[in-house]
């Protein structure tokens, strides 16, 4: 797994409703995850220990599958 551009990451944070501080610190590190699928995993993990709502899982799991 690559690592995800600071511009794309910047859209996706700026997206209504979005939770900027967890996109730029989930994106930003996704990396070290290995692969998409367990970035995914953790996405899941993450979001409910944090209480992201599903706006802010969007944007992370489109930088991850690169839908942005």
């Amino acid at each position: 797994m690559n690592k995800i551009p600071r511009e794309e990451i910047e859209k996706l944070a700026n997206r209504a409703r979005v939770n900027e501080t967890a996109v730029w610190n989930f994106l930003g590190t996704a990396h070290y995850c290995g692969s998409i699928p367990n970035a995914l995993m953790n996405l899941d993990m993450d979001s409910r220990l944090y209480g992201w709502n599903k706006e802010t899982k969007q944007a992370i799991r489109d930088g991850l599958t690169n839908k942005n």
